[in-house]
């Protein structure tokens, strides 16, 4: 099994957002279909969990893995990030693996670029689906209108501050995004 998965199942559990028995019937779905769909999609499926409890619980599982080097979580992100872009049939799987084999070869020469900037450089996602993916994971690109810096940052709510990593201003909601491209994430 995925560890992802059995993450995903544990924390499930823990906000009680699923009992034990639905966890591990979605799990056997899982492994009917060959491994091919994700257990918060099948939770879904089965009337489960909501969008907003798969949220959560990515979020939660975010948060868990912040325990690794930044560059590990980076991939671990940009993984969940391309499950959610396949999931809600923005890209296809081999789209996504074409995407993150870029990614690899960037990172090779000293350039690391998340996977939302490749795929919309490549024309497979646009601005808005990259929103739509990062609201799933609770973030949100806020710009800083003193340096000009975007930011991934997550945990946002409205009302609530944010300062840019860069010169300590406060970090805004773009009127419009021009660009996913982002430096370090802010928390």
């Amino acid at each position: 099994m995925d560890p992802n998965e059995y993450l995903f199942g544990r924390i499930a559990l823990t906000l009680k957002v699923a009992s034990r028995e639905e966890v591990l019937e979605c799990l056997q779905i899982q492994e009917d279909r060959g491994g091919s769909s994700q257990i918060g999609q099948i939770m879904i499926e089965m009337g489960y969990i909501t969008e907003d409890q798969l949220g959560e619980v990515l979020a939660t599982q975010r948060n868990f893995v912040r325990k690794v080097d930044t560059r590990s979580r980076e991939k671990v992100e940009d993984t969940i990030f391309g499950k959610l872009i396949v999931n809600n049939n923005y890209a296809t799987h081999e789209q996504v693996e074409d995407a993150v084999a870029e990614q690899g070869r960037r990172e090779a020469m000293g350039m690391i670029v998340p996977l939302g900037s490749i795929l919309v450089e490549k024309g497979l996602l646009t601005l808005v689906q990259v929103e739509d993916i990062l609201k799933k994971q609770w973030k949100k690109i806020l710009v800083c209108n003193t340096c000009q810096k975007q930011f991934n940052v997550f945990g946002y709510e409205e009302g609530k501050r944010f300062l840019c990593r860069t010169c300590k201003n406060p970090l805004d909601v773009p009127t419009t995004l021009k660009s996913v491209k982002v430096e370090k994430e802010s928390d």
